[in-house]
């Protein structure tokens, strides 16, 4: 009875728009009869059969400052048309794809922070002592078995083919996903250990141009030598990153964190060439993971990939955990460890959910190229909590490094250089 109801509402109003339009059309006929508008003169129009006749002579047009009276054309505007928008609602509909991202890239900036202050922040245990922060294993358990937990419940409640597990013939390649997915992200996360979050983050914008290499490799993709050389001078820009001798006298800092937290330890050089070489694993295990992701191709859903990685990540921390006497699990101590714990699984559903919410709206290079802000907002970051910039050598490696991706990144959109997909273009393709 509703639905009836409503298609009957719906009938009438459709009818009276109809009604509507046609007496506009009407009252137009009425006023531009045999005339035609011209800029400010109204030029009469001879039908075709008096333009034909011998007798039919045209007759100059009356100019508007003469006395004849002047017909002013001003179109009545639709009753069907909206209103226009205000300013502010004008500017959100044009910047809403870019916004979203730029907001992507503060919320993973914020989760790496967290991931680096719950590693290097000592806090009180149970019997009152100073206890190092949480290994890196926990802290990705912590977050990749939420991301599990979730992934699968929206592949089941999605009903996706191959639930879980995905076709049989691409599980082997999704597990060697998974598995160079581990190993990216935990040597990303142990290398905040000793790296500020702006060096270990620029440190990952590597990633495109070794996946570009590593495509022309497996799959026989273009990888001009501009490339090529980009490549070279950003692995330059992070040995000089990495700086094992340093020239300079690191900057004392000061800790202006809302909680109350130490600095963190010293960092020897032996620590940070340590580090360093671990964001480098990182970067070489992300890129066989994107590889990889593009071996399979459309053979399973992007879903199922990203469930796999969590799934492996998770089971490995977990063994980790248990097996380990030396690392051994911890409980957060206080309130504080809990906010920390729990913000980094929340970061990180914000993560994927604005970016690809993000690139889904917003498809050109402006908002693709906010991904970049990330390594401001760590920068800022680092400031804000630890009180310290980059010392003259990052900030000038780290400078290489994002000039060379930047480069590529230009080239690519001016010379239309096919990208091909990764988990996140295919999950934007299938909203559409």
């Amino acid at each position: 009875m509703i639905k009836r109801l409503t298609a009957l509402l719906l009938l009438r109003k459709i009818k009276s728009d109809i009604e509507e339009i046609q007496e506009e059309r009407n009252e137009n006929q009425h006023y531009n009869y045999g005339e035609q508008n011209i800029g400010e003169e109204i030029v009469p129009v001879a039908s075709s059969q008096q333009q034909q006749s011998p007798h039919f002579q045209s007759t100059p047009c009356p100019k508007a400052n003469e006395t004849t009276p002047l017909l002013v054309s001003n179109p009545r505007p639709s009753s069907l048309s909206p209103p226009p928008p205000p300013q502010l609602s004008a500017w959100w509909i044009e910047n809403k794809g870019v916004v979203l991202v730029l907001l992507a890239e503060l919320f993973s900036a914020l989760m790496n922070t967290t991931a680096r202050l719950l590693q290097t922040a000592p806090s009180p245990s149970r019997d009152g002592t100073k206890r190092e922060g949480m290994h890196t294993f926990q802290i990705l358990f912590a977050r990749m078995s939420v991301t599990c937990l979730f992934s699968t419940a929206y592949l089941w409640y999605r009903n996706v083919p191959n639930f879980l597990l995905g076709a049989q013939g691409v599980r082997g390649l999704l597990v060697f996903r998974g598995t160079a997915g581990f190993i990216g992200i935990y040597g990303f996360y142990y290398s905040l250990r000793y790296l500020a979050v702006a060096e270990a983050t620029i440190i990952t914008f590597l990633v495109p141009i070794l996946t570009s290499f590593a495509c022309a490799l497996v799959l026989y993709m273009p990888f001009p030598r501009a490339e090529q050389l980009a490549a070279i001078i950003s692995f330059m820009g992070v040995i000089i990153i990495a700086h094992p001798i340093s020239f300079l006298k690191p900057e004392s800092p000061t800790n202006v964190f809302l909680f109350d937290i130490n600095e963190p330890p010293p960092v020897t050089p032996s620590q940070r060439v340590l580090a360093t070489f671990l964001a480098l694993v990182s970067v070489f295990g992300a890129t066989a993971a994107y590889t990889i992701i593009r071996l399979i191709g459309s053979r399973a859903h992007p879903l199922i990939s990203v469930n796999y990685f969590s799934m492996v990540t998770t089971v490995i921390s977990c063994f980790s955990l248990v097996s380990i006497p030396s690392i051994g699990f911890q409980l957060p101590y206080d309130g504080r460890e809990w906010f920390l714990l729990t913000s980094i699984g929340v970061c990180g559903f914000l993560l994927q959910y604005l970016l690809t919410a993000g690139l889904l709206y917003d498809k050109s290079s402006r908002a693709t190229n906010m991904i970049y802000m990330q390594e401001v907002f760590a920068l800022l970051l680092d400031r804000v909590i630890w009180g310290s910039w980059p010392d003259t050598m990052s900030m000038l490696g780290g400078s290489v490094v994002l000039t060379s991706v930047i480069y590529v990144a230009v080239r690519k959109q001016a010379t239309e250089i096919p990208v091909v997909k990764d988990e996140e273009n295919r999950l934007l393709e299938e909203e559409q």
